[in-house]
């Protein structure tokens, strides 16, 4: 889940228990805590199944990289939403890792999950008066001593004092900030996140890049879009068709000196890759590509005409019911078969077929039902082969991240089978080193030549791989590659400035398997007054 030089971190499983127990009962390692022992397995068993679902309790493995042993324990307790503070602690339990910092690579790593992932406000800990040690380590990841709580916990039949110490969000972001600085010359980096919609992780992942030196801004139609409601400040603009819609954002970027702009909508794409000079000249870069890439990632029939003649293998494609229905009589094709349009995004309209009957069913549904979608517009460009029929592929489904750099270069690539989907979106998935994908990436990247991300549906099986579709924008499946270590924000922010990118951004844990999860964001008569602006 969160990767450092050392050490990684995920969450705690009921076979790391006997660990914990062992470290517990260590008279050396209690030593450094505030337990009373013996602790037994069983009551250990006890305490993880009620602690497993407490929403106020988050506890993470730390495990070591190299050969996977679990060594410690760390988490936050107490995780308090309505104040937003909670709890900080840390065991390093196995004795031969005292000594190699670890405690300072897991710090940040926590520290950066409860500011960005909890929004928290304030973390704390305690230490026991005989710990100087930790208090050393801690003083030097950015706590402070808040005071000394008098004989405040009773342990081992005796009544001891606790030194507070505390963290605060700002504190964090400022320290962050320094760090940063160095990387990026001390240039600050305003950053807006356009049709933000549900892509809170966007939000915290470039706010968590920036370490202070910049802000993210959020732009969306609708009022009740979640990501709005982290950003640093939000707007409610115009829908994209409307021709203000861009003098809108423009005048967004012009005011808040925006610097980096991120489209993360398919039908905003096209439209903005022909104004990127617009932007530029108001100082913003705008992060598309050209609307050459744009549009054959856009129409799907010219997704699988360019994937083809890159020698890349794609699902059997029909652009005409009838040409569908002679490959079907021909043997070239067989059902079941997917109907879908061919200027589409998140899943919208896609339809099965298992025999003739149902396709003529389908093909007409989705034809019918175009007109009544976002994709109508699109889809006008050419109404009698405005819907696709496509073999339907066994095998494992996988997703790319193909990354370019901001001159369209080919940088790398970010592989994962997916292990579950929802609404069109990837819901479970684990992270894989697999070369065949990683060739397919570069040859994507250097072909196509696009801007940034490149979100790349495939299938394998025992023929090969087979490209589905391809997005120019950050996709649903980029915060699996986060997870594993990845930071494409980081990244992006570097390049806009002339700097380099860390290699370690751009390189993902192979096995880490993730899955989203939804949360409430709380709007309305919540937000603070004047926290969403309409765009002028």
């Amino acid at each position: 889940m969160f990767t450092g030089k050392q050490v990684y971190l995920r969450p705690l499983e009921e076979e790391d228990l006997p660990l914990r127990v062992k470290w517990v009962n260590d008279p050396e390692v209690r030593n450094t805590l505030m337990f009373d022992y013996p602790l037994s397995l069983a009551k250990t068993r006890h305490w993880f199944s009620s602690t497993v679902a407490d929403s106020a309790k988050m506890h993470f493995s730390i495990v070591d990289k190299d050969n996977g042993a679990v060594i410690g324990m760390t988490g936050l307790l107490q995780i308090d939403i309505k104040h937003q503070k909670a709890q900080f602690y840390i065991t390093i339990g196995e004795k031969e890792y005292w000594g190699r910092r670890i405690a300072d690579e897991v710090i940040p790593m926590v520290l950066e999950y409860g500011f960005t992932e909890l929004n928290l406000n304030k973390i704390y800990l305690y230490t026991i008066p005989n710990n100087e040690r930790a208090r050393k380590v801690y003083e030097r990841n950015g706590f402070v001593l808040e005071g000394i709580l008098r004989e405040h916990h009773y342990c081992v039949g005796d009544f001891q004092d606790l030194y507070q110490h505390s963290i605060l969000r700002r504190d964090w972001f400022e320290r962050k900030g320094r760090q940063t600085a160095v990387a990026l010359n001390g240039q600050e980096t305003n950053v807006l996140l356009t049709c933000a919609g549900r892509r809170n992780y966007l939000v915290r992942s470039f706010r968590s890049a920036l370490g202070g030196r910049g802000r993210v801004y959020a732009a969306d139609t609708s009022p009740s879009a979640p990501a709005l409601y982290e950003a640093d400040e939000a707007f409610i603009v115009p829908p994209v068709t409307q021709e203000d819609y861009f003098d809108a954002l423009l005048e967004i970027c012009r005011k808040h000196e925006v610097k980096l702009l991120i489209s993360l909508n398919d039908l905003e794409l096209p439209l903005l890759a022909e104004r990127r000079d617009l932007f530029e000249a108001a100082g913003t870069l705008a992060v598309v590509s050209s609307p050459e890439a744009v549009n054959i990632c856009f129409d799907k029939w010219k997704t699988c005409e360019f994937l083809a003649g890159c020698g890349i293998k794609t699902p059997k494609t029909y652009c005409a019911l009838e040409d569908a229905r002679k490959a079907v009589s021909r043997g070239e094709v067989a059902f079941p078969l997917v109907i879908k349009p061919r200027w589409g995004t998140a899943s919208i309209g896609i339809e099965f077929a298992a025999d003739d009957d149902e396709l003529e069913t389908a093909y007409r549904l989705v034809r019918g039902r175009l007109s009544r979608t976002m994709l109508a517009g699109a889809s006008a460009a050419d109404p009698e082969r405005s819907v696709l029929i496509q073999e339907k592929l066994d095998g494992a489904e996988h997703g790319l991240d193909v990354v370019n750099d901001l001159g369209g270069g080919y940088v790398c690539t970010f592989a994962r089978q997916k292990l579950a989907m929802r609404a069109g979106e990837t819901d479970r998935a684990v992270t894989v080193d697999n070369p065949e994908l990683a060739s397919l990436g570069r040859k994507l990247g250097k072909k196509l030549g696009h801007i940034g991300n490149l979100d790349c549906d495939v299938f394998v099986n025992e023929n090969g791989c087979y490209v589905l579709e391809v997005n120019p924008r950050f996709g649903g499946g980029y915060p699996f590659s986060h997870a594993a270590g990845a930071n494409l924000p980081a990244a992006l922010i570097a390049w806009a400035n002339g700097q380099e990118a860390d290699p370690e951004w751009l390189t993902i844990k192979p096995g880490v398997s993730a899955s989203k999860c939804d949360r409430l964001v709380v709007h309305g008569g919540a937000v603070e007054p004047g926290k969403l602006k309409a765009a002028a």
